[in-house]
C-alpha cells in the first residue's frame, strides 16, 4: 500500500515557529534587561543633576531669610504675592529661577511641612505658581504617597519617581535647616519624558527590527529543515511505499537505491542503509530464482 504523506511541511513549520518562538523570547529579555538597565542609569544621571542644583541653590541663596519667610507664611491668613513678599524674597526667587532655567528644571519649590498640610514659601512654576503662604492639603499638593511618608518622616533627602501621568518626573528633596528647630524642604523635578520617549521610539524601532529578523531567520530555518529533514523523510516514505507494492514479491526491486539522499547525518545513514538492505534482499531473490530453477529441472 503507498504511503500517504500527510502535511508536507508540518516538521520544518514547526521547527520555524520554534525559531521564531526562541528569537522572540530572547529579543524580549533582552529589551526587558536594556529598558531597565537605561531607565536606571537616566535616573541616576538625573539624580546627581538634580543633588548639584540643590547644592547651588544652597549656596547662592540667602538663606538667613529664610527664617523671615518661615514665619510670614506661618502667621499670615492669605497666600502672598510676589509683590507683597518684599524685595529680598522677589530677589531670592529670581536665583532659583535662573537654577531651574540654566539646569532645565521643570519645577523648583521651597515649602514647609506640616501634620496635616504644607505650607509654601517659594516655587518657580510660572504657569500656576504656589505663593508664600498658601497652604495644600498633601492630597491635594501632587505628593505622591512614598513622598508624603518621606517628609512626615523627616528624611534628610530621598528620591522618587512619576510615571507619565506626571511626565517622568524625577523629584529629588532635601531638607534644609534654617535653624535648630526651623526646616524647609527643598524639591527639584526634572522631567525625564523627553530622553525616555526618545528612547522608546529606538526601542520601538529596534523592536520591529529585530522582530523581522526573527521572521527572516524562521523562513530560513524553514526551509533548511524543509530541504535537509523533511523531504529526504518523505522520499524514503514514498521508497517504501512502492517499496511494498509488489505483493508476490517475485521481482528484483530497485526502489531505495533509485533515491539520491547524499546528506552525511542520520538520514543519510538511513537511506544507505535502506539501500543495502534492497541489495541483499535482491541477492537473496536471486539465489531464490537459481535454487527453483536447478531443482524443477
Amino acid at each position: 500500500m503507498r504511503y500517504r504523506r500527510k502535511g508536507l511541511y508540518s516538521v520544518s513549520v514547526k521547527v520555524g515557529i520554534a525559531v521564531f518562538g526562541t528569537c522572540l523570547l530572547l529579543v524580549l529579555s533582552i529589551m526587558a534587561v536594556g529598558i531597565y538597565q537605561v531607565k536606571s542609569a537616566i535616573s541616576r544621571n538625573y539624580a546627581r543633576n538634580a543633588h548639584l542644583v540643590i547644592d547651588l541653590i544652597e549656596t547662592t541663596v540667602t538663606w538667613d531669610s529664610f527664617e523671615d519667610y518661615i514665619e510670614t507664611a506661618q502667621k499670615t491668613d492669605h497666600a502672598l504675592s510676589h509683590e507683597e513678599s518684599g524685595e529680598d524674597y522677589v530677589k531670592n526667587l529670581n536665583i532659583i529661577k535662573k537654577v531651574a532655567a540654566d539646569a532645565e528644571c521643570e519645577y523648583i519649590y521651597i515649602f514647609i511641612p506640616k501634620s496635616d498640610d504644607i505650607i509654601y514659601i517659594m516655587d518657580t512654576d510660572e504657569e500656576n505658581p504656589s505663593y508664600m503662604g498658601q497652604h495644600d492639603t498633601y492630597e491635594s499638593s501632587g505628593l505622591s504617597a512614598e513622598e508624603r511618608q518621606y517628609i512626615k518622616e523627616g528624611r534628610y533627602e530621598f528620591v522618587t519617581r512619576t510615571d507619565n501621568s506626571y511626565g517622568y518626573l524625577m523629584s529629588l528633596f532635601r531638607k534644609i535647616e534654617v535653624r535648630d528647630d526651623v526646616y524647609c524642604y527643598v524639591s527639584v523635578d526634572i522631567q525625564m519624558a523627553h530622553i525616555l520617549n526618545e528612547i522608546y521610539s529606538q526601542i520601538g524601532i529596534t523592536t520591529v527590527s529585530n522582530l523581522l529578523i526573527a521572521i527572516v531567520c524562521s523562513l530560513l530555518a524553514i526551509l533548511y529543515f524543509r530541504k535537509t529533514l523533511v523531504e529526504p523523510i518523505v522520499k524514503i516514505a514514498d521508497a517504501t511505499g512502492r517499496f511494498t507494492d509488489d505483493e508476490d514479491g517475485n521481482h528484483e526491486r530497485n526502489v531505495f537505491n533509485s533515491l539520491v539522499i547524499n546528506q552525511k547525518d542520520e538520514i543519510g545513514d538511513l537511506a544507505d542503509s535502506l539501500k543495502a538492505m534492497e541489495l541483499d534482499m535482491n541477492s537473496k531473490l536471486q539465489e531464490m530464482v537459481r535454487d527453483k530453477d536447478e531443482n524443477s529441472s
